[in-house]
């Protein structure tokens, strides 16, 4: 939970880890974009989970959680972790998902990541085939996802 002393509740220090794991990346630099993508990845976990305790953010954690995630697993399929990209983005469309179902979450954190599960679909369809995850396997997920969705949707009747 946030200690005062902290780094601050915004994306400055995310933004700074992301972008030098990028450049990593692109520089086939495996092993340091690894750490740098684990330290954006720890980051976006930090922030995510204070803002699903109710903590004010001066930033939105949940599309930082998405691209952590689906930058980590990228990274982890070029080093032959597939395992590892698959438990992750599968993890990510999960937590989205039980934050978008639990109505306690806070109610503009929740639309957050009901927003931003069209990003964990997006990294589902194109990571976990490539992570060695069967079809079936992907469409069950997707499904999982786009149920939650659904399930979020106002079922008051339209106006007309």
């Amino acid at each position: 939970m946030y200690q005062p002393g902290d780094r601050p509740l915004d994306d400055r220090h995310w933004k700074r880890l992301n972008r030098f794991a990028n450049m990593a990346f692109a520089k086939r630099r495996w092993d340091e974009a690894e750490r740098l993508y684990g330290a954006a990845l720890y980051e976006a976990n930090r922030l995510f989970e204070i803002a699903q305790a109710g903590g004010v953010m001066r930033c939105d954690p949940a599309p930082m959680l998405v691209v952590a995630t689906t930058n980590a697993a990228e990274n982890w399929i070029v080093l032959g972790r597939c395992e590892d990209a698959g438990k992750a983005i599968a993890g990510l469309s999960r937590r989205l998902v039980e934050v978008v179902d639990d109505m306690e979450s806070p109610p503009d954190f929740r639309r957050q990541c009901l927003v931003h599960l069209k990003g964990a679909v997006r990294s589902l369809t194109s990571v976990l085939p490539r992570a060695g995850w069967s079809s079936d396997a992907v469409v069950a997920q997707v499904m999982e996802v786009r149920s939650a969705a659904l399930r979020a949707m106002d079922p008051s009747p339209p106006r007309y």
